[in-house]
């Protein structure tokens, strides 16, 4: 089957081998598709909705290094989704050419040095010299009382564990056109814990000055737009608008970032401009250190990052969104002025419009070329009655509002649902993220039943028991207090009435009991990204 394939290609692989659980019928099982050479399928067919790519199941997890060998061997790479369960398969070169362009079109790393597998000692040479500067620097800032000793030590790096920072890439599948993004393994890395340790200082300051402009999740733009059709605000006339920043982490400069760091420090910290000790100086310098001390190694080569920071870094994500904070203000001041919808999640921007489509565009492209410090990269996305942003669908038919969980057309069902928000590693408790998505995300009834009978089969397709939905279903109405609403997803009792409630004790819980007084804000209240 594997020779067979000749196009860019979405792969599945059940989360759990139930056949498996039987050795005596496993056994037998492997020996017949090995004969019949069914490890791999094409699953197509079985697709109902029009898929962008052709999809394929690897029936076994066992199967899967096999078949990764098959694919290298004819010059193809098989590699886990961006925030998905499954995985993508391509030609080596396409994705090369797509990584080669990425290093290039960023300018954001510098070479430093070449090497091989039979010299790569030569790394560990200059991880040496790298962080005794780099530790030399920090005693600097201890020696003038700039930084408490606890706190040096909360700066300084694991030596027992270090190690270079890794560049990967992961493939994008949600659309035709499968985008890269750049990713970093930097859990040992030289500047780990100082990037920890920064983001504990700035990230509540970033939370409390943008608590009504960001957003966690797609069931945080729902909440936003709900209020905002309650207020009488959606016409039939409304439009939706997503905005999507390429390369947001590495695309600023570090001089950039630094000044505009200091700028937002100096505007929202409290009069003794101090934050646990630290002057903003002596913070700003600390995030210098962190922007000048980015090594990473990609293909047998060491590069420095001199523009934005590895996106996996906790910091990094930190720095980008007082990045975006400048860039956006002009916008959200406008949008405020109309009682408009504004929210963010780092790279990605939901907005909504009651004026002409031209306008929108055009007051958009004002404020990215108003000054080159702040133009970016951006897709835009305007739709007057339907649109996706993260992971969720909204749509309207003149001042009715409707919205649904947003799916990967292509690997729904067969993979496990991907929730925003929610590590993929914690499987044991993605059922209930999911139930919880549901009820936010569907506005209707009977869309919340169609959901739960997609979460079941998905779950089930993924090798659990049958009995494990139910279960977890019932646990979920218990907790929210609604174990009355009965779901038989083959002959369901629509009793929206239930529902509703159901809906309304999720937002309480997450966003506290309904304030009597009604505002118009730009949006949600919601933090942030990774």
């Amino acid at each position: 089957m594997v020779d067979q394939i000749q196009q860019p290609v979405d792969i599945v692989i059940p989360w759990l081998d139930s056949s498996g659980l039987n050795d005596d019928n496993d056994e037998e099982d492997t020996q017949r598709e090995s004969r019949t050479h069914t490890k791999l399928v094409d699953i197509s067919s079985y697709k109902t909705n029009m898929t962008i790519r052709p999809l394929y199941l690897i029936k076994r997890k066992k199967y899967f290094e096999t078949i990764l060998r098959e694919l290298a061997a004819r010059n193809r790479i098989l590699v886990k989704g961006f925030n998905t369960y499954a995985y993508f398969s391509c030609k080596k070169d396409v994705m090369q050419r797509q990584i080669n362009q990425h290093l290039t079109n960023t300018n954001s790393y510098l070479l430093y040095m070449e090497f091989t597998k039979s010299n790569s000692y030569f790394t560990k040479k200059y991880l040496k010299l790298i962080n005794n500067e780099f530790i030399f620097a920090l005693h600097n800032f201890l020696q003038s009382n700039r930084i408490t000793l606890h706190q040096w030590i909360l700066m300084t790096p694991n030596q027992s564990k270090l190690r270079l920072q890794t560049l990967y890439f992961l493939p994008d599948t949600d659309t035709e056109n499968v985008i890269f993004h750049p990713m970093s393994c930097c859990r040992d890395s030289l500047t780990i814990r100082l990037s920890q340790f920064l983001r504990r200082q700035i990230e509540p300051i970033y939370r409390r000055t943008t608590l009504a402009t960001t957003f966690k999740q797609g069931a945080d733009c729902v909440h936003a737009l709900m209020k905002y059709t309650g207020e009488k605000r959606l016409r039939s006339t409304t439009l939706f608008a997503t905005i999507y920043i390429h390369d947001l982490c590495t695309v600023y400069s570090h001089e950039e970032m630094l000044y505009l760091l200091e700028r937002f420090l100096h505007e929202h910290v409290s009069d003794s401009h101090e934050i646990d000790g630290l002057s903003i100086s002596t913070l700003v310098e600390l995030v210098r250190l962190f922007l000048d001390n980015q090594y990473i190694v990609y293909g047998y080569k060491l590069y420095r990052h001199v523009r934005g920071s590895p996106v996996k870094s906790p910091l990094t994500s930190v720095l980008a969104n007082i990045y975006m904070y400048y860039w956006e203000q002009e916008l959200i001041t406008t949008l405020r002025d109309q009682q408009e919808i504004y929210g963010r999640r780092l790279d990605k921007i939901f907005l909504t419009w009651n004026k002409s489509e031209e306008a929108l565009h055009q007051l958009i492209e004002t404020i990215n070329t108003a000054s080159n410090r702040y133009h970016l990269h951006l897709t835009k996305t305007i739709n007057n009655n339907n649109i996706t942003y993260l992971d969720v669908n909204m749509s309207h038919i003149g001042h009715r509002l409707r919205t649904t969980v947003a799916h990967n057309i292509t690997t729904h069902p067969y993979a496990l649902p991907y929730v925003y928000g929610h590590q993929t590693s914690r499987v044991l408790t993605l059922l209930r993220s999911c139930l919880m998505r549901a009820a936010l995300c569907c506005s209707e009834f009977y869309d919340f039943i169609n959901e739960c009978h997609d979460i079941q089969v998905s779950f089930e397709y993924n090798g659990f028991h049958y009995d494990y939905f139910p279960t977890g279903l019932a646990l979920f109405l218990h907790d929210f207090h609604i174990d009355e609403l009965r779901l038989d997803l083959n002959e369901a009792v629509y009793n929206s009435r239930l529902y509703v409630q159901l809906r309304q004790n999720i937002f309480q819980a997450i966003h506290g009991p309904p304030t009597t007084t009604t505002t118009t804000t730009t949006t949600t209240n919601t933090q942030t990204e990774q």
